[in-house]
Formats: structure tokens, sequence, C-alpha cells
């Protein structure tokens, strides 16, 4: 997996996801709902929350990284790798919305 470093900063927003999308955690297939952005490069976010896992709590997309692999987390890992929506990772989301601009 690609590490972080020298990668511009990514929100929701910046990937085209809104209020109410639902992404996929890639390592146990875990769905959550994005809560923050409508969507638009300048309304990002990245709140997320499941109603299954953490308590129907708001977390970061980092912090529900964090909590879903425990021991097994690298914050040097690009966690932007780890999700997916709609069969794409969240960075290929990224890259090629970038791309595009």
């Amino acid at each position: 997996m690609k590490t972080h470093e020298n990668k511009p900063e990514v929100h929701f927003g910046l990937l085209g996801l809104k209020l109410g999308n639902i992404i996929e955690f890639n390592e146990t297939g875990e769905s959550f709902m994005v809560v923050s952005g409508n969507g638009t490069s300048e309304n990002g976010g990245r709140l997320v929350k499941s109603e299954i896992f953490l308590g129907n709590m708001l977390f970061s997309i980092t912090l529900a990284t964090r909590r879903l692999l425990k021991d097994k987390y690298d914050p040097d890992v690009d966690v932007w790798e780890l999700w997916s929506y709609k069969g794409s990772t969240l960075r290929t989301l990224f890259n090629d919305r970038s791309k595009l601009e």
C-alpha cells in the first residue's frame, strides 16, 4: 500500500461524495455513511458513522480506520486506499477527479 507522504489533503467533497453516501472499509466490508460535505470541492469533510459499529458515533475517517484496524493500524498508510465507494478506492476516486481538473 502507498503511504500518505507527499499526498494532497483529501476530503469527501474532492471525491464527489456527499451526505448519505455509503463507503466500505475494504478489509472487513463494514459499511459507513458519509456524514459531512455536499459533494463539492468547496464543501467536504471527513466524518463517517456506522449504525452497527462504534455505537452510531461520528468519527473522522482516520479515527474509524484506527478503531477498525486496532493493533494493525500503521499511521504511514494512506487511509484513503483502505476505503471504497462503488468498487473504487477513495484514493483512486481522488486521483481520477484530479485528472479532470
